[in-house]
């Protein structure tokens, strides 16, 4: 069956993002609008997928309403909250701009662009909204509180809307994807920025053991084939009947069901 659809895909430029942009080119009849955070951003993703007819790039700051005007003549049947950021420390000292940075993006700016894309849904009588969240928003991991809870926060913001949506007179999906840990680079980043908000916390002296363990962390857990989160995330795309929560990888996504039976 032939489905015509139209994705927003925002946070566009992450290695687990162009898995799953590169299974959804194998459709002729998508056309998948990526959201990038700056206009430098903005050059390099044109770079790449010039002469791909139906990719289009857009500079969408999630956090800057004016950034969603380009999104007004556009019919969009799934948006993928994939814009995110991540700041590493520990919660009983590290700046509070910097949390309020972290839920300004994951949170926040999540939130107001799913609330201004509401009424186009309403209007055309269909969409489907999915969240991008982590296995870190259920298995607290120290010092990245301020990224796990924005993402433990994403959890329950998609499940109360997907409550709401039972009163709603139109089909509206709303889905959450849970992924563990993948080498993208985006993991070590949030490891390491904590010592730029940790030098006068009274963990700077341990920072020496914190980062041996989480690079054993790392190494025991981090995958590098990210074929299995992308699938996963396409299928909450496309599936016709989908699921609320897609997780991958498999035995992580195990470990975190075995700590919410045992702890939560």
């Amino acid at each position: 069956m032939v489905i015509d659809m139209n994705v927003l895909y925002t946070g566009a430029t992450s290695g687990i993002a162009k898995e799953v942009i590169s299974y959804l080119l194998r459709d002729p009849f998508v056309v998948i609008y990526l959201g990038v955070h700056t206009k430098q951003q903005l050059q390099v993703m044109r770079t790449y997928y010039h002469g791909v007819k139906n990719v289009q790039i857009l500079k969408l700051d999630i956090t800057n309403v004016e950034d969603y005007r380009s999104l007004d003549n556009i019919q969009i049947d799934v948006v993928v909250h994939n814009a995110a950021i991540g700041y590493g420390g520990s919660l009983f000292d590290m700046p509070i701009e910097k949390v309020r940075e972290n839920y300004e993006t994951n949170i926040f700016g999540t939130l107001q662009l799913t609330q201004y894309l509401f009424p186009k849904f309403r209007k055309q009588k269909h969409g489907r909204i999915i969240f991008m969240s982590s296995l870190a928003g259920i298995i607290p991991i120290s010092f990245i509180g301020s990224y796990a809870s924005s993402k433990a926060s994403l959890i329950m913001i998609a499940r109360i809307l997907k409550n709401e949506t039972r009163k709603l007179d139109f089909p509206l999906d709303v889905i959450l994807i849970e992924p563990g840990l993948y080498h993208t680079g985006f993991n070590q980043l949030l490891f390491e920025t904590k010592y730029e908000n940790m030098k006068d916390s009274i963990f700077w002296s341990k920072r020496g053991q914190i980062t041996r363990q989480e690079k054993w962390l790392l190494r025991l857990l981090e995958k590098n084939n990210k074929k299995t989160i992308a699938r996963q995330i396409y299928h909450a795309i496309y599936d016709l009947y989908p699921k609320s929560i897609y997780r991958a990888p498999f035995l992580q996504c195990l470990g975190a069901k075995i700590y919410q039976i045992l702890f939560w």
